[in-house]
């Protein structure tokens, strides 16, 4: 499994419009981030997930994505576990899969 950082957004304040209701960047920053890793099974399935993590100050961009990746490890590994079989191709008069 190949793991990368899919993206490292420091998140924005957001406001509600009040001609739309709808919310929109604000000024400054919220105190979050974005972190997203894509996970790659056999350089073919890819498999990406987002959190969002308090900014903390001194913390590294290191310790932020190390902090992700554990947080959704069962995730990722669930995944891999439905993707195991997929694009494998099952010989019937073995009763075998292949691949």
């Amino acid at each position: 499994m190949k793991y990368e950082v899919d993206k490292f957004i420091y998140l924005k304040n957001t406001v509600v419009d009040p001609d739309t209701g709808n919310k929109v960047a604000g000024e400054g920053y919220s105190g979050k981030i974005r972190v997203g890793i894509k996970a790659t099974l056999n350089d073919t399935q890819s498999y990406i997930i987002d959190r969002e993590v308090d900014k903390v100050e001194g913390k590294t961009e290191e310790e932020y994505v190390a902090e992700v990746y554990a947080d959704c490890q069962s995730e990722i590994d669930t995944w891999a576990d439905e993707m195991s079989l997929k694009a494998k191709e099952f010989n019937p008069e073995t009763g075998k899969l292949i691949g």
